[in-house]
């Protein structure tokens, strides 16, 4: 086992390091080419967005690809911990083994001491009383011993207590023999069980120096793996940062003139589920906007001046009931294409998010004035029929030098896609009707004409 182990960490070190030198091994995509490049004076604001999309799809690809590398690495740090936990095993069952044998030695050395000084005890008994007898018998001393009787009945009591020295001596060497016996058999258990135990100790200390490898391997690969995604995400809000300068220039929202009133978003169309409960005739539910409904390929306008954060072109014009499509542009899963949209009218800075658009329609990200076509109504996602879905958020007090904060939110996560709104029901909580402040959800129809 312990080879195949020494293996599978050889492998998973030469993963490591290859892994670590390759892991997410780019630089920040910049739009306009090298970062050391100067930029191109012939390429003006549409063929740098055009640039700017392109690069995002590289991204999203190096995002993919990131993903990959990190569900590996994670993969390797729950493989080394499950190594880890084998060999922890291990060793908690081999310390009270450890345990039991050095108790059992304890036993028998305590054993063997005492039978060695019995041993000593009996051999002085007999030998002191060989020799007393030598003392005072000459040629032989049994012979002597019954010659000297005074008589019959004298003679039979000297027979029979020379057969009770005899018989003594002979249990004292019986009971002698069994306990030397004895102790040679303990003393080479003895032996066996301390073999044992340095055996045992010896594989602790290698399963623990291998535990504490493992550990050590475990740490460093879920360590690489949080340092190159966070590396990763930096590198992402740089990109973002960078395709949003490039998609809009923020002076040309600030020149703007504030804008005191929206105007309809689809002339022509009539409101066919409201806020925030669908009609009873599509059932009822939680319907978090206004589903404004026209012809497919309908124009959809900027209902302000504002600026497209999002622009999620990514699903066939028509979608089904339960078709997740949507998302793979930023936006959210069942949304189809998608817009997202912020802007500042009368002093109120809101979002906008548009839904289930035609596709090849949508508007790119950057700054829009009121009235501009940003899309057409289309039938994507999770839709039954063409209409425009669109959900209504108010963020608080602002003029548009306010919206780049809002941006900034967005792209850090310190906004959901919801603008920490959520959805379903629990959503319900957070209308401004309820809430009383900002962000919450409103009623889009109560804001845009129609």
């Amino acid at each position: 086992m312990r080879k195949k182990l020494m293996s599978f960490i050889l492998v998973i070190l030469v993963l490591l390091l290859g892994l670590n030198t390759s892991f997410f091994n780019y630089s920040v995509v910049y739009a306009d080419g090298d970062e050391t490049s100067e930029p191109d004076d012939d390429c003006d604001k549409t063929c740098r967005l055009n640039r700017a999309r392109e690069k995002q799809k590289e991204l999203e690809a190096e995002m993919a690809k990131a993903k990959e590398n990190y569900d590996e690495y994670m993969s390797l740090a729950s493989k080394f911990a499950k190594e880890t936990e084998a060999l922890e095993a291990e060793i908690a069952e081999l310390v009270p083994q450890i345990e039991d044998l050095t108790t059992k030695i304890d036993i028998l050395e305590t054993s063997i001491a005492e039978k060695e000084k019995l041993v000593e005890e009996l051999n002085e008994r007999v030998l002191n009383r060989m020799a007393d007898a030598q003392g005072t018998m000459h040629f032989n001393p049994y012979l002597d011993f019954l010659l000297g009787s005074k008589g019959f009945a004298d003679l039979i009591r000297r027979i029979y207590g020379i057969e009770a020295i005899n018989a003594k001596e002979e249990n004292d060497r019986e009971e002698l023999a069994e306990i030397i016996l004895a102790l040679q058999t303990e003393k080479a258990e003895l032996d066996t069980v301390r073999e044992e135990l340095e055996n045992k100790k010896v594989d602790l200390e290698i399963k623990q120096a291998e535990a504490e490898q493992m550990r050590s391997y475990y740490v460093e690969a879920a360590r690489i793996a949080d340092e190159e995604i966070d590396d990763y995400r930096n590198q992402i809000d740089e990109q973002i940062a960078i395709q949003t300068s490039i998609s809009f220039d923020i002076e040309d929202l600030l020149n703007m003139d504030p804008v005191y009133g929206f105007t309809s978003p689809v002339p022509g169309s009539h409101i066919s589920a409201g806020f925030p409960y669908y009609p009873a005739s599509f059932g009822g539910g939680v319907h978090l906007g206004v589903d404004y409904a026209a012809k497919v390929g309908t124009t959809i306008y900027a209902p302000a001046d504002g600026v497209i954060i999002i622009s999620d072109d990514n699903c066939a014009t028509y979608g089904y009931l339960g078709n997740s499509c949507g998302g793979a542009g930023g936006g959210v899963s069942y949304g189809g294409n998608q817009l997202y949209m912020l802007c500042s009218v009368n002093g109120t800075i809101y979002a906008l998010t548009f839904s289930h658009l035609y596709s090849g329609s949508v508007h790119a990200v950057g700054v829009v004035t009121q009235g501009t076509a940003i899309a057409r109504v289309g039938s994507s996602g999770n839709s039954t029929g063409p209409h425009c879905h669109i959900e209504m958020y108010y963020l608080g007090e602002g003029e548009n030098e306010d919206i780049p904060t809002y941006i900034n939110a967005l792209n850090s996560g310190r906004y959901s896609l919801s603008f920490n709104c959520g959805w379903g029901s629990a959503a319900l909580a957070n209308i401004c009707s309820n809430k009383g402040r900002a962000p919450c959800r409103l009623n889009g129809a109560d804001y845009l004409p129609h």
